[in-house]
């Protein structure tokens, strides 16, 4: 008799375990699906300052923002940029989306999140090299450019690094 109880707890535990992984994945895809519409209208809205290369959008759930993801492997471009501005607000007129990460033969400008968020993403006015590096630790590509050319590989990897980490 225990023994049928017990098989009858572990299914019923099975079935809403089952229901609630369902219910997040929906909710993941509903949430992915605003951040393609949203990437869609700042697309039109943005068509002159946004060309080249394979362009999607995701959202990320480590920093509650739909995050526009542009991979132009042709030129060695990789970038990660927040358009719903929820992590990096918006202080300036002229700045479309917050820069989270990009790479180019050039160098590396990639934000570091713990400082961003002391700031509350409030950085526009903060001295680049207090919230922003290389990705390892260095001065961004913004503040000095590298003194060698970054590979395909070496942004890509960076790239995925940091897209990992945003998550």
């Amino acid at each position: 008799m225990k023994i049928k109880q017990n098989k009858i707890v572990l299914v019923v535990v099975l079935l809403i375990g089952v229901a609630i992984c369902g219910f997040l994945f929906n909710e993941s895809q509903s949430i992915d699906k605003r951040c393609e519409g949203l990437g869609k209208a700042f697309l039109e809205e943005n068509k002159d300052q946004v060309s080249g290369g394979d362009i999607k959008f995701f959202y990320s759930k480590r920093l509650d923002t739909c995050i526009k993801q542009q991979i132009d492997e042709t030129g060695n471009s990789y970038s990660l940029c927040d358009v719903e501005r929820n992590y990096i607000k918006k202080e300036m007129k002229d700045s479309i989306c917050g820069m989270i990460f990009h790479c180019d033969e050039g160098g590396i400008d990639s934000i570091i999140l713990e400082k961003v968020e002391e700031y509350g993403g409030k950085v526009a006015f903060e001295d680049i090299a207090s919230y922003m590096d290389n990705g390892e630790g260095g001065e961004p590509k913004v503040i000095k450019a590298s003194d060698r050319k970054y590979s395909k590989e070496e942004c890509k990897s960076s790239f995925n690094k940091k897209k990992e980490a945003i998550k």
